[in-house]
C-alpha cells in the first residue's frame, strides 16, 4: 500500500481545530481501521492518548492515558499514530517550547475498526 502524501501545514488557530487535521491525517493513512457511519451505543474500547508533537509535526512521544486493559485497541491506536507521521505542521502560534500536546480519543467497534472523536459521527443512542 502506498503511503499517503506528507500533509499540508495546518491553518488551525486553536487547538481543538488542529485535532481535526491530526484526526484527518490518521483517517488518510489508517484508512483500512476507520468505520464509516454512527458509533454504536456500546463501544468495545475507549482509548485516550496524549501526542507530543514537534514544530514539524513529527510525533516525539506517545502515550496511552486511559483504556479499558483490551491489548489489541491500545497496539491499533499507537500503531494509527505511527501509520499518520508526520502531521501537519501547526502553526507557530500553538507551540509551546517547540513541542504541541494532542489528546485525543479513538473510538473502537468490537470489530477492531474505530473512529476518532473529534470527527467521529454522533453517536448512537438505541
Amino acid at each position: 500500500m502506498p503511503s499517503a502524501p506528507p500533509p499540508a501545514p495546518s491553518t488551525a488557530s486553536r487547538v481543538d481545530d488542529y485535532k481535526r487535521d491530526f484526526a484527518t491525517r490518521v483517517y488518510q493513512t489508517s484508512p483500512a481501521q476507520v468505520f464509516r457511519g454512527r458509533p454504536p451505543p456500546l463501544l468495545r474500547s475507549v482509548i485516550v492518548a496524549s501526542v507530543m508533537l514537534d514544530a514539524s509535526g513529527n510525533v516525539v512521544d506517545a502515550r496511552i492515558l486511559r483504556d479499558n486493559g483490551d491489548a489489541e485497541t491500545v497496539a491499533a491506536t499507537l500503531a494509527s499514530i505511527r501509520r499518520g507521521a508526520p502531521y501537519p505542521r501547526p502553526a507557530q502560534s500553538l507551540v509551546r517550547g517547540g513541542r504541541l500536546q494532542v489528546v485525543e480519543t479513538w473510538l473502537f467497534r468490537n470489530d477492531g475498526q474505530f473512529q476518532i472523536r473529534s470527527i467521529a459521527e454522533q453517536q448512537r443512542s438505541e
